[in-house]
C-alpha cells in the first residue's frame, strides 16, 4: 500500500535548476536570482527543486576554483548535486527524476547539448539574464574613453536591428563575440527562453533571436523586501557594523544616538543616515555599468563648488573583483582620486554589506546597460535614494515609484 506522503511526493513536478553561479563562487545578479528562486520554491507543495551545480566556470576562476571541492562548501550545500563531468552516467544521475530544468547558465552549451541528447524527454527553460550581444556592444571602454558616443550609437543601432559591429571590444571579464553566438545556441536548444525585462524582450526580438527558438516570454526577476520590519531591522544592521573592522569606538557611540533615533522614527530602520552626501555604486565594475561616473560627477560638483567641507565628501564603489585584468584601470583612479575613491571588494559578508550601505547617501545606478537591476530594489528596499538611468531594467522598476528616484537622460549622441 502505498503511503500518503509518498503519493503527495510523486504528485510535485520536479524542477532542476542548473546554475554556475552561487554565493561564494560568483556574486552579483545570477546568484542572487538563484538564491531568490531558491526560497521561493523552499516550501512549494507543487515544485520539488533540486539544486544542480556546474563547476566548469568556475574551475576557470583563480580564487574560486578550489571553493566547490571544498569540505565546508559541500557541507553548507548538501542537498546540491555536482554536475562533475558531461557523461551519460553524471548527467542522469543529476537529473534523476526531473521534469524541467531551468537552465540558468548562457556559456555551457555543451553542457545543453548534453542534457538534450541524455535526458530528451526533460524540458529546457532558460533564463536569459542578460543578452551577451548587448554586453559585447557596451563594454567598450571606461566613461571617459573617446568612442562612448560611437558605442551608444551602436548600440542604438543594433537595438533597431541593424548590424552589429565587427570587432569585438575586450572587457574585464573576458568575453568576447563568440560569446553571443554560444548563447544562442543554448537559445537554440531550449523549449523556452525567459526574458527578465520588456526591454531585454525588445533587444531579444530586435536581434532576431525569436527564429532560434519558438517560445519566449518575460517574466521579472523576483525580490522580496527584507526590511519591512522596523526593530528587527536596525538590530541587525547595527550588529554587522559592529563587526566590521573599521568600527571604532567613536562609533560605537555615534551607533547609540542613531539607535535611540532609529526607535523614535521608523522611516529611518535601515539607519539612513540622510545627511550624508557620500554617493556609491554597487555591481560588477565591468564597463557596460560605468562604475566610475560618480567619481567623475562628484569632482565635477566640487570645483563647481557644491560642498563646503570637500573633505568630508568620499565616493564608494563596492564590486570590484582584484583578479580581473581590469583592476589595473582601478588602481590607476585611486592614485588619481587618492581619499575620495573607497574601495570596496564584492562580499556576501554582512558586515562588509552593512560597512557599504551605512557610509552612502545616494546609490548611482550608471550603466548603459542594465537588463534588470537588483541593487535598485535593494537600495529602495533599504530607503536609500536613488538616481537612475532612464532605460532598461531599472527603468522599468521605478515607473512606479517616480516620486522616490532621481532619473538622468542617457544621451546616445552625446556625453552632456
Amino acid at each position: 500500500m502505498t503511503s500518503q506522503s509518498a503519493v503527495e511526493t510523486s504528485s510535485r513536478r520536479r524542477v532542476a535548476l542548473l546554475t554556475n553561479e552561487i554565493g561564494v563562487i560568483a556574486f552579483g545578479g545570477v546568484a542572487t536570482w538563484c538564491e531568490n528562486v531558491v526560497n521561493m520554491f523552499e516550501a512549494s507543495e507543487e515544485v520539488e527543486l533540486v539544486l544542480v551545480f556546474s563547476p566548469f566556470a568556475a574551475d576557470s576562476h583563480p580564487d574560486f576554483k578550489h571553493v566547490w571541492r571544498s569540505e565546508r562548501f559541500q557541507s553548507e550545500h548538501k542537498g546540491m548535486r555536482f554536475l562533475r563531468t558531461l557523461t551519460e552516467i553524471s548527467i542522469c544521475e543529476c537529473f534523476s527524476g526531473v521534469d524541467v530544468c531551468l537552465n540558468s547558465t548562457w556559456d555551457e552549451s555543451a553542457t545543453i547539448e548534453s542534457l538534450r541528447e541524455c535526458v530528451p524527454a526533460m524540458k529546457i527553460v532558460t533564463v536569459c539574464h542578460s543578452l551577451i550581444a548587448m554586453e559585447e556592444l557596451t563594454n567598450g571602454g571606461p566613461t571617459t574613453s573617446d568612442n562612448l558616443c560611437e558605442l551608444l550609437a551602436e548600440v542604438e543601432g543594433a537595438a533597431a536591428g541593424h548590424a552589429a559591429p565587427t570587432e569585438a571590444r575586450g572587457y574585464g571579464s573576458g568575453f568576447g563575440f563568440g560569446g553571443a553566438a554560444t548563447q544562442l545556441h543554448v537559445f537554440a536548444l531550449s523549449d523556452f527562453v525567459v526574458l527578465i525585462s520588456k526591454s531585454e524582450l525588445e533587444a531579444y526580438e530586435a536581434f532576431g533571436y525569436q527564429k532560434a527558438c519558438a517560445r519566449y516570454g518575460v517574466i521579472n526577476n523576483p525580490y522580496a523586501p527584507k526590511y519591512d520590519d522596523a526593530i528587527q531591522a536596525a538590530e541587525a544592521f547595527f550588529e554587522a557594523r559592529r563587526q566590521h573592522p573599521h568600527h571604532s569606538l567613536e562609533s560605537y557611540a555615534e551607533d547609540e544616538r542613531w539607535r535611540i533615533a532609529l526607535y523614535k522614527q521608523v522611516q529611518e530602520v535601515v539607519a539612513r543616515d540622510y545627511r550624508s552626501c557620500n554617493p556609491g555604486f554597487l555591481g560588477r565594475h565591468v564597463e557596460r555599468k560605468r562604475p566610475e561616473t560618480a567619481l567623475y560627477a562628484t569632482q565635477k560638483a566640487m570645483h563647481q563648488g557644491w560642498w563646503e567641507d570637500e573633505a568630508s565628501i568620499s565616493v564608494f564603489n563596492m564590486g570590484m573583483d582584484r583578479s580581473w585584468a581590469s583592476y589595473q584601470y582601478w588602481h590607476v583612479l585611486q592614485r588619481k582620486f587618492g581619499k575620495l575613491s573607497q574601495q570596496i571588494d564584492f562580499s556576501t559578508q554582512e558586515c562588509d554589506k552593512s560597512y557599504f550601505w551605512s557610509n552612502i547617501g545616494v546609490l548611482g545606478i550608471t550603466g548603459v546597460y542594465e537588463p534588470f537591476g537588483y541593487t535598485v530594489c535593494e537600495a529602495l528596499d533599504r530607503l536609500v535614494p536613488v538616481i537612475v538611468q532612464d532605460l532598461g531594467g531599472p527603468q522599468e522598476i521605478t515607473e512606479h515609484v517616480k516620486d522616490h528616484v532621481i532619473s538622468y537622460h542617457v544621451h546616445w549622441n552625446g556625453l552632456e
